[in-house]
């Protein structure tokens, strides 16, 4: 399987994210948080508590592709506020 992931979005949830949420609870955030759909060509972030893990979620027709990524050195950086558009946010650069 392989995913262009240059025809994706990609969203960020701001602030902390319980980590042992599985990808069915994680996109009922996406819907009824972030106010997104969580079926959409979109890959979505999350953060844990500690800043050292992040989760993505990708909906790719057939079922969930979750990606867990733990970070040895240093901390993801992610505010609390309003969702974020990667996609655009580098397009408009």
């Amino acid at each position: 399987m392989e995913i262009n992931l240059e025809a994706y979005n990609f969203f960020i949830k701001p602030g902390i994210t319980d980590m042992r949420k599985g990808s069915p609870s994680l996109a009922y955030i996406v819907q009824n948080e972030m106010k997104l759909e969580p079926f959409s060509k979109a890959v979505f972030l999350f953060c844990g508590g500690t800043k050292r893990t992040i989760k993505a979620i990708v909906w790719d027709r057939n079922g969930w592709i979750e990606i867990i990524k733990r970070l040895e050195c240093g901390s993801a950086f992610i505010t609390i506020g309003t969702s974020y558009n990667l996609h655009n946010f580098h397009r408009n650069r």
